[in-house]
């Protein structure tokens, strides 16, 4: 996936940027891309629009950006790493939950009806 030209300017934004920055700041500073001219942050088309862009960054994979209640910002290499690593174990963790409900439910290793035998395994369920 390439990135938007808004997005493009996003990342520009945040690289100047130490710590974070709050979404209203940013889509005052960056109205010309957004099109936010103030008023009710929550229910604007310019919060999602943002929200949609700090998404897509995340999942294009070249730049980690972090998101919670005190703003946004850019992460480094180290912190992607850290942050993905998490991720992964986490979603592991809930995979093998997931696969030990479905044994309890004895599901695991039965036979279908076009004979073969059920293994879940990861990615395929």
């Amino acid at each position: 996936m390439n990135l938007t030209y808004r997005q493009r300017h996003l990342i520009d934004y945040l690289k100047e940027k130490t710590g974070y920055t709050k979404q209203r700041q940013i889509l005052e500073d960056l109205s010309l891309y957004y099109d936010y001219h103030g008023g009710d942050l929550h229910n604007s088309g310019a919060r999602r629009a943002l929200t949609q862009d700090i998404r897509e960054i995340r999942e294009e994979g070249s730049h980690c950006l972090f998101s919670n209640s005190r703003g946004v910002r850019l992460g480094s290499v180290d912190e992607a790493i850290a942050y993905h690593a998490r991720r992964v174990s986490t979603f592991g963790r809930y995979i093998n939950k997931e696969k030990a409900i479905l044994k309890n439910f004895g599901l695991e290793g039965q036979q279908a009806y076009d004979g073969a035998v059920k293994e879940f395994v990861e990615g395929n369920g």
